[in-house]
């Protein structure tokens, strides 16, 4: 292993499992630097990885993708990390999957700079085990170069294929159950990783880290309040979803006596948004609204890209669908102010947006990504003004009718988990 870090110096500061099943990565100085506590806190996971793996040569089973250094064609310099095929599904979901074949939007996520790749493993979690790690993904050199996975690059063979060396990245938790994955040398391992890789400027395209952290924020210090509130007599109550907020109690139960009698087909999209948006709002994208009647719809089958739906009754997704015209604005619109206070949220479709916070740190996000599954800054007052980079398409929902609909058409209950090929 000693000229790796020349072929890959990228792969500096993540973590390697060695041959002899010891844990360490290459610091600075070029050296390889063995972590004897952690490979001693998790010896029971490197074993069982090690007995699979010295019995069938083969790491496809817990294999997340490749990293190599050609990044030809590519807007990184750094390395390159190429995902595997059904990590590919879990990180890039899609609505609908016709004969197992991956989309075109899939295939286009497929390589990513190795430092977002890496974030995107490392941030990924399963919404059945959402408060620990889904992967914990390591590297494990097997002396392969790029010419013997050519079906995942998808494109003709190169002559440098055969001298372009390769690092596997693996995951150490495969195979494992869920109650084995929440131990604390796990927790620590992908910490490290994480101070060692994610770095804004090494990485083409930002994460949402802030995003996250501000949410977890929000729902600590509502946890804090209540934990410290007098308890309250017992009382029979409907729970509103934490995107509507309890100050919109009122707005629901009345929309509810309005439209849930005959199914919504009396709500007014357009009338509803000039009366309750704000006049920012109704000034920057909804001219358009006076010839509605021109305006796209999506199926409800892609609403179900977006967390808050995707668990959510085929019913109400109808009536959300056909009641909710897409909006199109150009590049260089201002969507969102920063601390603006309503009862919309927006739902990026397509298109690049760019996320500004008032200390002035600035984020990227695209439609389709996993971080576009949540509504955009939807955190009130909004943390961060929004601006579009390209052409954007967006859902603006009035917050109060989705859970009225949603009330009206129970979420499905005994929803399966995607099962991974």
């Amino acid at each position: 292993m000693t000229d790796l870090l020349k072929e890959l110096p990228d792969i500096q500061g993540c973590y390697l499992l060695t041959p002899t099943g010891t844990l360490g990565c290459y610091r600075q100085d070029g050296r390889f630097h063995t972590d004897a506590d952690l490979t001693q806190a998790m010896a029971g996971v490197i074993d069982k990885f090690l007995q699979e793996y010295r019995s069938t040569q083969d790491t496809r089973w817990s294999r997340l993708g490749i990293i190599h250094m050609d990044h030809t064609d590519k807007s990184w310099k750094s390395a390159t990390l190429a995902f595997a095929d059904d990590v590919l599904r879990r990180l890039y979901p899609v609505a609908s999957v016709r004969d197992g074949r991956m989309t075109n939007f899939q295939l286009r996520n497929r390589e990513q700079s190795l430092f977002r790749g890496m974030e995107l493993l490392l941030d990924y979690r399963d919404s059945a085990i959402p408060e620990i790690p889904y992967y914990c993904p390591v590297l494990i050199y097997r002396s392969t170069t790029l010419d013997h996975y050519l079906p995942w690059l998808e494109r003709p063979a190169r002559e440098s294929d055969r001298q372009t060396v390769v690092v596997e990245v693996i995951d150490l938790l495969a195979g494992l159950a869920r109650s084995q994955r929440s131990v604390p040398s796990v927790a620590r391992l992908i910490a490290a990783e994480r101070l060692a890789i994610v770095h804004p400027e090494r990485r083409q395209a930002p994460g949402l880290g802030l995003l996250n952290a501000a949410r977890t924020d929000a729902v600590a210090d509502a946890r804090t309040r209540a934990a410290s509130a007098p308890p309250a007599p017992p009382v029979v109550t409907r729970t509103v979803d934490p995107y509507v907020g309890e100050h919109n109690v009122q707005a629901v139960a009345e929309i509810e006596s309005r439209y849930a009698a005959n199914n919504f087909r009396d709500w007014d999209y357009g009338a509803w948004f000039k009366s309750h948006s704000t006049p920012e709002s109704t000034e920057r994208f909804g001219q358009p609204l006076a010839a509605e009647g021109g305006y796209q719809r999506r199926s409800a089958d892609d609403l179900r890209f977006f967390e808050r739906f995707e668990s959510q009754n085929h019913e109400a997704l109808q009536i959300i669908s056909a009641k909710s015209p897409v909006f199109r604005v150009p590049a260089g619109t201002l969507l969102l102010d920063a601390g603006t206070h309503d009862s919309w949220n927006l739902y990026l479709l397509s298109g690049e947006i760019a996320l500004v916070a008032a200390d002035g740190a600035r984020y990227q996000l695209s439609g389709g990504s996993p971080s576009a599954r949540q509504p955009v800054a939807y955190l009130k007052p909004r943390l961060f003004s929004v601006n579009t980079i390209s052409e954007v398409e967006f859902l603006w929902l009035y917050e109060p009718m989705i859970e009225a609909v949603k009330r009206l058409h129970p979420a499905r209950l005994g929803t399966a988990q995607p099962v991974m090929p």
